[in-house]
């Protein structure tokens, strides 16, 4: 009864086992029924929780999976290599726009700033006079028999007491010819600039105190142009008196003697 029994129980087994469409055993054979209701017990009782370990196979890959590794490989580098280069085009292209907006900017303003400032430069009055007096001749000639008033010095422009600035204020006259000599005459004779004699000079004086008084006061008085240099009428100061200029003359007369 026992092996009727174990007989049903195989032919049971062995039509769940077998697969009923191709009629193979989805089980070998070989492993009994006892196995089957032998328990495994737990997963974590077993090595690597109960799961195979894997092994890396020492086989290596076929030729065309080499092949394809490397034309993936190849073709991702490509890719990269294009959006390192598109980002550095893009990158150049708008820094040189940059420096080229700058350009224009800097240049623009140089333009209008030589239409605008310049002009407004050269309108000023100052200016144009600075601008002549630099080009102008350095020094000017008084020629006797002409009329030499453009050559007087002019008195010193300043604010009068209590007025309103730029009024001309009239150089103090000299009240003797001494003075005189000291504010006006002593400019040139001091030095001996332009061919003037040095006031004390006695060798440059001698000769022309030889021609007399009459001949030095006249050249005083109307100007007088020499081998040496020219001295223009009254010394520059026109609103001098006569009589102020030949004591003057009379002044330097005295030092040279």
């Amino acid at each position: 009864a026992a092996d009727q029994q174990q007989k049903g129980r195989n032919r049971a087994y062995r039509h769940v086992t077998h697969r009923v469409i191709l009629r193979e055993p989805a089980i070998p054979e070989s492993i009994s029924s006892q196995a089957l209701r032998r328990p495994v017990g737990r997963a974590a009782d077993r090595p690597n929780g109960g799961f195979p370990r894997a092994r890396r196979s020492t086989t290596p890959a076929p030729a065309i999976l080499r092949a394809r590794i490397r034309g993936v490989r190849k073709k991702t580098d490509a890719i990269v290599s294009k959006q390192d280069t598109h980002f550095f085009n893009v990158f150049s292209l708008v820094i040189g726009l940059l420096v080229a907006v700058a350009v224009g900017l800097f240049a623009l303003a140089r333009i209008v700033a030589s239409h605008t400032q310049d002009l407004q430069v050269l309108s000023d009055a100052e200016y144009s006079k600075n601008v002549h007096a630099r080009i102008g001749p350095p020094v000017k000639e008084a020629i006797a028999g002409r009329d030499n008033s453009a050559l007087a010095i002019k008195p010193a422009e300043g604010n009068a007491e209590g007025g309103a600035s730029g009024t001309a204020v009239a150089a103090a006259m000299p009240q003797n010819g001494t003075q005189l000599f000291e504010q006006t005459c002593n400019v040139c004779h001091g030095q001996g600039i332009g061919g003037a004699p040095k006031a004390g000079d006695k060798a440059a004086w001698a000769a022309r105190i030889a021609e007399g008084k009459a001949m030095l006061y006249e050249h005083a008085l109307k100007g007088f142009q020499g081998k040496a240099g020219v001295m223009p009428p009254k010394g520059g100061r026109m609103d001098a008196p006569d009589d102020l200029v030949k004591q003057a003359v009379d002044h330097m007369v005295q030092m040279a003697q």
